[in-house]
């Protein structure tokens, strides 16, 4: 390597140009103030660099702050287009429940078949909003946990409950 003549320093380049430049061939056919002010024209000037440096800064700022407006929006509208067909309860454990039997959505003759099963009971809400259950029949537990949007609230009619209809079937004979 061949150090190149200048008549000023370059130290607003902040480069050794004894070593890294290449200039492809400007050295040979060109004056060396003309391959001086080629180099000069690369390099930023000191004196607009903290003007610059705050103007990008202030360009990020707004940059975050758009794309924080933008998630916020994105986010309200997916949760609003997922509440509008789903209805979200108030679970608790113990409660008794329904599940959504998503078997019947795909399966021909799916559609014939009941759209909740249980009733369940919650033995437990973990934090990714998973539900363990286990059947009231008989308690055993499920072996996968089940979504918290696949649950509904069982509501138990006490018309139909076995113990109440034959005592109100024993008051009516006496009434006869």
């Amino acid at each position: 390597m061949h150090p190149i003549k200048v008549k000023e320093p370059l130290e607003l380049l902040g480069v050794d140009l004894i070593g890294g430049a290449n200039l492809g061939g400007y050295c040979q056919t060109r004056d060396v103030s003309f391959v001086h002010r080629l180099m000069m024209n690369f390099a930023r000037p000191t004196a607009s660099r903290g003007h610059q440096d705050q103007k990008r800064q202030e360009v990020h700022i707004k940059r975050e702050e758009k794309v924080n407006a933008a998630q916020e929006k994105q986010t309200a509208d997916y949760n609003r287009r997922k509440k509008k067909g789903s209805k979200i309860y108030d679970l608790s454990v113990g409660m008794h429940v329904l599940q959504s039997n998503l078997r019947n959505e795909s399966r021909k003759g799916g559609k014939m078949e009941p759209k909740w099963t249980g009733p369940y009971k919650i033995l437990d809400i973990d934090c990714n909003q998973r539900v363990a259950l286990e059947t009231v029949k008989n308690g055993k537990k499920l072996n996968r946990r089940v979504s918290y949007n696949q649950l509904r609230p069982y509501l138990h009619s006490q018309l139909h409950d076995a113990s109440r209809s034959t005592e109100s079937m024993v008051s009516l004979a006496r009434d006869m």
